[in-house]
């Protein structure tokens, strides 16, 4: 498995041109994978943020977390608060990484298996809107 990101706009809306100025442009493969998955009814209208094709089993639509509540942190307060584990926004914040981790290991077949493991199986392959197609 390959992960592919690219990061389409800056965020920096240019009031002038009404638009964000484009980043990286897509490959052709990357721009029929949005054309076809970046639409409604997988997402709004007018595409989603962040937006991810895994495996052409998963689609992630939205954000797996809030981040509302670190937004006006430092870096290092931020860190220790979501790596607590003892907080709701620490607890927050493990369950959408556990959900993410779980698609992950659905599509490697539960590798590597050091991972994947501590994984509970009610959360393998359930965060995202299955790719029909």
């Amino acid at each position: 498995m390959t992960l592919v990101t690219d990061e389409l706009e800056t965020n920096k809306y240019i009031p002038a041109a009404r638009e964000y100025p484009l980043l990286q442009a897509p490959t052709r493969q990357e721009m029929s994978m949005i054309t076809t998955w970046d639409v409604a009814p997988y997402t709004t209208k007018t595409g989603s943020i962040p937006f991810a094709y895994l495996g052409g089993r998963f689609l992630l639509t939205r954000a797996q977390y809030d981040a509302s509540a670190i937004s006006q942190m430092n870096f290092r307060t931020a860190a220790r608060m979501m790596t607590s584990g003892k907080s709701a926004v620490s607890r927050h914040a493990e369950a959408a990484a556990g959900y993410l981790i779980g698609d992950l290991c659905a599509l490697t077949h539960d590798q590597p298996a050091s991972v994947c493991s501590q994984v509970p199986s009610s959360l393998a392959g359930i965060t995202t809107s299955p790719a029909k197609g």
